[in-house]
């Protein structure tokens, strides 16, 4: 991820500020006479030259030579971008990303949408909490009270990765069957469902606690069943808010919102640490009623929300 964001940060500034300064370059430098392709400076007397291959130069540049008809061979002609030559006030036009990047800033309209990602973000930094804790305290779980069958407990972190490779093409199937029928959930709504499908997750292994076990241990088949809910919230929640937060944010600041929400993930880990030294504390009935808690708790007020703030920032 440090990597990624290295690269990234290096592209934009030196990649993409480079590439604007190049279309600027062109754009002023034809409408002071000097045509540019590529690296090599064109001026009309190339543009006469039978020598030259005229394939180099654009069909623009092609269907305006006779704007430069009145100009001496080897002197500079003003062409007009827009079409028309011989306008000294004219300007290069920008593209429309382009003006829109320039002439972009804060304004009172963009404060709910700031706000809905911020509020999303914080949603997200209890979910992370409640699901990160398959690498902490529920490993020590399934170490100690869990009938693994001989199965080594390290095992356990690989099946998440195995159900999101299960799991995916059965949910991106089912949203296109309900974008078809017009019943696909908004986004926020999908979240709120990501966060009731981890309640029901840690839910399982509450029920798996108080229900008594055979042989002193818990069942694997719990646990599996426990992650297998577990993700398919994941997959509810964590491409889908970071879609809801690209979309929603206004367009000067679509890099900082994605950076919101990996920092979201980052103090969801966080928690998850201080959320499990509860863990020794509690009775493991209690501890994993809490998180299923916490979970729901999430699930409900993003459900409540999702309908007026959807409406609200047309997602």
């Amino acid at each position: 991820m440090l990597i990624g964001l290295f690269v990234y940060v290096l592209g934009t500034r030196y990649l993409g500020a480079g590439e604007r300064r190049r279309q600027r370059y062109e754009a002023l430098s034809a409408q002071d006479g000097l045509v540019t392709t590529g690296m090599q400076p064109v001026t009309t007397a190339d543009i006469y030259d039978d020598n030259k291959d005229s394939t180099q130069f654009s069909p623009g540049m092609r269907s305006r030579s006779s704007t430069l008809s009145s100009a001496g061979t080897g002197e500079m002609a003003e062409i007009d971008l827009a079409g028309g030559a011989g306008d000294p006030d004219a300007q290069p036009r920008l593209s429309k990303a382009e003006e829109g990047a320039e002439g972009a800033s804060y304004s009172r309209d963009d404060l709910p949408r700031i706000s809905a990602l911020v509020g999303v973000c914080c949603f997200a930094v209890c979910f992370w909490a409640v699901f990160e804790q398959q690498g902490n305290t529920l490993a020590l779980y399934c170490s100690q009270d869990v009938n693994l069958f001989g199965m080594p407990v390290e095992w356990i972190q690989a099946i998440n990765p195995v159900f999101i490779l299960v799991l995916t093409p059965f949910v991106n199937a089912l949203w296109r069957r309900q974008s078809q029928v017009g019943k696909e959930p908004k986004p926020i709504a999908k979240m709120a469902i990501g966060c009731a499908l981890l309640s029901t997750g840690y839910g399982t292994l509450f029920l798996a606690e108080i229900l008594p076990p055979k042989d002193g241990k818990v069942s694997i088949v719990w646990v599996v069943l426990c992650l297998a809910i577990s993700t398919l919230g994941e997959l509810y929640l964590s491409p889908v808010g970071l879609s809801f937060v690209s979309a929603v944010a206004p367009r000067y600041m679509t890099s900082v919102a994605v950076s919101f929400w990996f920092f979201a993930s980052f103090f969801g880990n966080l928690f998850a640490g201080h959320l499990g030294t509860l863990y020794p504390y509690m009775p493991h009935a209690s501890f994993f009623l809490l998180l299923a808690a916490i979970a729901l708790s999430n699930a409900v007020v993003l459900g409540l929300v999702s309908g007026p703030l959807s409406k609200r920032l047309s997602v």
